[in-house]
């Protein structure tokens, strides 16, 4: 026979946290599950991005092994530079999107509700305005 299945009134939570519905921690349970969900992502997305850019890195010696001049040697380094800039620029606006779509991924009552993102496109007319 299987044992009964324990509610909130059986939880020791609900003493030690007085006031707290069954809703209360239930909200409390989804906030945690999207923040532990989004530390995932952004560690993987961390991970691929190092190995990324090791491999890239990697590759700039050899680059510059292969110059005949120094102003070959030059022009390596400002393209290794100028690809390190992006890829770190694109990095940082991944890693925003994956926080910001976590946030939006929790359910809230209306009045506590995070504004919607707005799209690049709407973004890039502000700038043209």
């Amino acid at each position: 026979m299987a044992a009964p299945r324990k509610t909130f009134q059986d939880s020791p939570f609900r003493t030690a946290f007085p006031g707290m519905d069954e809703g209360a921690m239930q909200s409390a349970a989804d906030v945690y599950q999207a923040w532990v969900k989004c530390l995932l992502e952004i560690n993987t997305e961390t991970a691929k991005f190092v190995t990324r850019r090791l491999q890239r890195d990697a590759q700039l010696p050899l680059s510059m092994v292969k110059c005949h001049h120094p102003q070959d040697v030059v022009q390596a380094q400002i393209e290794f530079f100028q690809t390190m800039a992006e890829d770190y620029s694109n990095q940082t606006n991944r890693m925003g999107r994956i926080v910001t779509e976590s946030f939006h991924s929790i359910d809230r009552p209306p009045a506590l509700a995070w504004p919607e993102p707005e799209v690049e496109s709407t973004l890039q007319q502000r700038k043209a305005a």
